[in-house]
């Protein structure tokens, strides 16, 4: 590999590996607080109504950032000017009128909501909440259209760094001035604000004139935004709509117990995250050039680098999880064995590679979008069917099956497509015997030793099959050091 492309993975890896641990730990606190200042049951109802506007907000936002990101950068007349593009305008002033709409009528319609998930005290959340759905969505399409214009430390810091510092600052906050029949409105607020004001601060460096001309919308780009916000309910919104799903079909405590899994359950991404930020477009550029050799080693060296860390990932959390999580509250032996179950989805995700990427790059959208709402679909009736049997760890093997699904129908695409085999018997047998020792740990009496040991033989089995992908990766970086 040259040494030029090694200096590129090393820089791109390690600032988006940084920039996705910000985030993660950043949460992580977030919800820490949260546990600090509200119940189990308060925690759980929150998450509810937090998830389902955090659905809404992003697919609405999505479906005026696809226009902008497709036009914006296109077009050489506004691209390098200050002159705001047409449709950036555009798509600032009707996610302005829409996204307010919709958060009147959810305010107004709190009790409704809170009826169709057969919890009442959800109405209080619901009406409080509900100015975060324009909060976030202006916001994102503001930022969306600095994306568009390359400004990319502007997206990071206002749609991503200020939220999240702003979030911790306002809940630290609360622990003091705050009372418990006061909480969902102080908490509201400050989840409002952390988006309010970063757009605040964006917008009077860079006024984006909101316009209500639809008409500067083609049919085109109608069904191009719908497609876009689809993709984004079926796809990027699963891990909100499983916490959704959690608390329309059991208690408000076990939701709370999935949500706070699930998102530890994200540390176990940053790994591949970090690294498919550079692969992804590496991918599209060996497959352009036809380059089977370069593309297959490429992909197989991050495949086992994800794989590894995540392996290392599930070990931490079977030896040290359990003790962490008792600080965030009445988190006991259910929610650890429905966090050590979720990983066995991040385990899924690592050991196929960068499947999303792959298919997207090999200008696969509609297979896609098809495997994405096939998955969506497993997930909805494996929550109806596995969620009131089997409570929590149903819900984690019911998002377990819809991540493996969502896996091998992109692989059978790519195989039958382009022929190339994403996964090969190494991972396989990894993925195979690593699942097996997760499911008999959380079934049966095994001590988390025993259950580590096991998964750290199967990481080392692992690495010295894979030992020359692993062993050029980490010359890479000591070659960068020195």
């Amino acid at each position: 590999m040259p040494s030029a492309l090694r200096n590129l993975y090393f820089k791109s890896t390690a600032f988006a590996g940084i920039a996705k641990i910000f985030l993660a730990v950043s949460g992580v606190i977030t919800i820490w607080q949260l546990n600090l200042i509200m119940s189990k049951d308060d925690f759980g109802a929150f998450m509810i109504v937090f998830s389902l506007y955090q659905i809404i907000a992003a697919t609405l936002s999505t479906l005026f950032q696809s226009c902008i990101l497709y036009h914006v950068p296109s077009d050489e007349s506004t691209a390098k000017t200050d002159i705001p593009h047409p449709i950036a305008r555009a798509g600032m002033g009707l996610s302005c009128v829409i996204s307010a709409a919709i958060g009147i009528l959810c305010f107004v319609g709190a009790p409704f909501l809170a009826g169709l998930f057969n919890k009442p005290d959800l109405s209080l959340w619901f009406a409080a909440m509900a100015g975060f759905i324009p909060a976030f969505t202006i916001n994102m399409v503001l930022t969306s259209w600095h994306r568009a214009l390359q400004n990319i430390d502007k997206l990071t810091l206002y749609n991503e760094i200020l939220p999240s510092i702003l979030r911790i600052a306002a809940l630290a906050s609360l622990g003091f001035i705050t009372h418990s029949s006061h909480l969902f409105t102080w908490v509201g607020c400050a989840f409002i604000a952390s988006y309010l004001i970063p757009f605040a601060a964006l917008y009077i460096q860079t006024p984006l004139r909101p316009s209500l001309n639809w008409r500067v919308f083609s049919a085109w780009d109608v069904k191009y935004a719908a497609q876009s916000g689809f993709g984004q309910l079926v796809n990027k919104s699963t891990r909100n709509l499983v916490i959704v799903l959690s608390g329309a079909l059991a208690s408000t405590a076990l939701t709370a117990d999935f949500a706070i899994a699930s998102r530890f359950g994200q540390l176990l991404l940053i790994p591949k995250n970090a690294l498919v930020q550079l692969l992804t477009p590496r991918i599209r550029a060996h497959l352009k050039q036809n380059n089977r050799t370069a593309l297959i080693d490429e992909y197989r060296t991050n495949q086992a680098l994800m794989l590894c860390a995540t392996l290392c990932g599930i070990i931490a959390f079977i030896l040290f999880s359990k003790p962490v999580l008792a600080q965030f509250g009445d988190y006991g032996q259910q929610t650890y064995d429905i966090l050590i179950l979720l990983s066995i989805a991040s385990l899924l995700r690592a050991a196929f590679g960068d499947a999303g990427g792959f298919i997207a790059m090999a200008g696969h959208a509609g297979w896609a979008l098809i495997t994405h709402t096939v998955s969506f679909v497993t997930l909805l009736i494996g929550f109806i069917y596995l969620v009131p049997e089997y409570q929590g760890i149903g819900a984690a093997y019911a998002t377990n099956i819809a991540v493996l699904i969502t896996m091998l129908s992109i692989t059978t695409i790519i195989k039958k497509k382009n022929t190339y085999a994403l996964i090969a018997w190494p991972e396989i047998l990894t993925l195979i015997l690593t699942t097996c020792t997760i499911i008999a740990f959380t079934h049966t009496n095994t001590s988390a030793l025993i259950a580590a040991s096991a998964c750290a033989a199967i990481c080392c089995a692992y690495i010295f099959i894979r030992i020359k992908s692993v062993l050029h990766f980490f010359s890479l970086i000591k070659n960068k050091v020195s």
